[in-house]
């Protein structure tokens, strides 16, 4: 049923096309010019059909719209990043990899489409090949924290701790206040052994104003993984952690006893990030 519906919406359009076409002929008569400009392109379309049918709930049709628009021959690439983030948001990961892509095969520094690609690489828990899409982002914004942040925390769940510490370190003169990267910073150099320059960090955030709950639980965490199982328990109560300072403790000795920097990734996987 479902693919016949289809055939009816794609047959329906261009008899639409012919009529309008064909009326237009009649009304403006035989030496009449007709403007291509007053038509809708058949990429606009799929993309107003798409919008149509999730809007009613139908997410699995408009998701087979958008992966028309994606393949068009004469797409663009504004059409190309709707479409792209209409199959990422009703989670066809592969096909929204697909049309950012294709957008980046265009425009090959389009921050848009890079910062969706890497999103929709880690949606899929494809850290390694977002590794160079969000290195190719930096290149093309030096000024946007948020990237810098991503990149060293897919190096960190890659394992590659030290490569996420040379990104922290080499951003955080420029972004000294940003919290969020300071506390990530503090996590990489702890998962990396660096443990008193990741409790140097972590105590400086731990007296900072502004910091929040995610960050005391990672300086929590980096005291744990440090060894400073007290400090950290001390710390964790003292901020009204509670219950939750048991918890990250034990995720933390966790990490310690794990065999492989694979397995300690792994587990890091599952620690909320700033």
């Amino acid at each position: 049923m479902f693919v016949s519906t289809l055939r009816a919406l794609r047959s329906g359009r261009f008899v639409v096309l012919a009529m309008t076409a064909g009326m237009a002929a009649c009304t403006q008569g035989p030496t009449a010019e007709v403007n291509p400009a007053s038509y809708e392109s058949s990429v606009d379309q799929l993309m107003r059909l798409a919008d149509y049918v999730e809007g009613q709930g139908n997410r699995a049709m408009a998701v087979a719209f958008y992966q028309q628009v994606a393949a068009a021959q004469d797409v663009e690439v504004d059409a190309l990043l709707r479409a792209a983030e209409g199959l990422r948001t009703a989670g066809s990961f592969e096909s929204a990899a697909d049309a950012y892509r294709r957008a980046l095969a265009i425009e090959g520094d389009n921050l848009t489409a890079l910062r969706g690609l890497a999103d929709t690489l880690l949606d899929l828990g494809q850290t390694e090949q977002s590794i160079p899409v969000l290195e190719a982002m930096i290149v093309a914004d030096r000024n946007d924290a948020s990237t810098y942040r991503k990149l060293g925390a897919a190096l960190d769940l890659f394992g590659r701790h030290d490569l996420a510490c040379i990104v922290y370190s080499s951003a955080l003169p420029r972004f000294d206040d940003d919290l969020d990267m300071k506390s990530n910073y503090a996590l990489s150099l702890a998962m990396g052994g660096e443990f008193d320059k990741a409790m140097q960090v972590a105590t400086e955030i731990s007296k900072t104003p502004g910091r929040n709950r995610q960050h005391q639980r990672n300086v929590v965490l980096v005291f744990a993984l440090a060894g400073q199982m007290e400090k950290a328990r001390h710390y964790g109560e003292t901020t009204g952690l509670g219950g939750e300072v048991s918890l990250i403790i034990d995720q933390a000795r966790n990490i310690l006893s794990a065999r492989s920097g694979a397995e300690r990734a792994q587990l890091l996987g599952a620690v909320p990030r700033s």
